[in-house]
């Protein structure tokens, strides 16, 4: 048993290479890896703002910002193509706006993401299912 999403989506990389979930670049895999492993800063903020912490909002907003520039100036997370990182942040993303109420439109880059990302079947119906929660 994998208790840990991470370590569960790089099992799944590994046992069904096709198509890869990371880069064959190793400057793009560290990224991608970085952006898996810092979820946390994204996540947190994200529960505060469901448990109505103060200061819970302007958290996740800084998180967000720093996610709008990153993607300006690369189309994914891990770097040229859709992949790990992607797949692992996409969803905490689709829950603050859908589930909470969080504008992205103050985050062009990170609208555009969501938006090629929503163009992907599995990320359509994985929204289909947070918007119905």
């Amino acid at each position: 048993m994998l208790p840990e999403s991470a370590v569960i989506m790089e099992y799944l990389d590994e046992r069904y290479p096709e198509p890869a979930l990371l880069p064959a670049d190793a400057a793009d895999r560290a990224e991608s890896r970085l952006r898996v492993q810092r979820a946390d800063e994204l996540t947190t903020p994200y529960y505060a703002l469901r448990r109505g912490e103060d200061g819970a909002a302007e958290r996740l907003d800084t998180e967000l910002r720093r996610l709008d520039a990153l993607l300006a100036g690369r189309p994914w997370l891990g770097g040229r193509a859709y992949g790990l990182a992607d797949a692992g942040l996409v969803p905490w993303v689709l829950r603050a706006r859908d589930s909470l109420g969080v504008d992205l439109e103050p985050f062009p880059a990170l609208s555009d993401w969501v938006a090629r990302l929503l163009e992907r079947p599995a990320v359509a119906a994985e929204a289909e299912i947070v918007a119905a929660l």
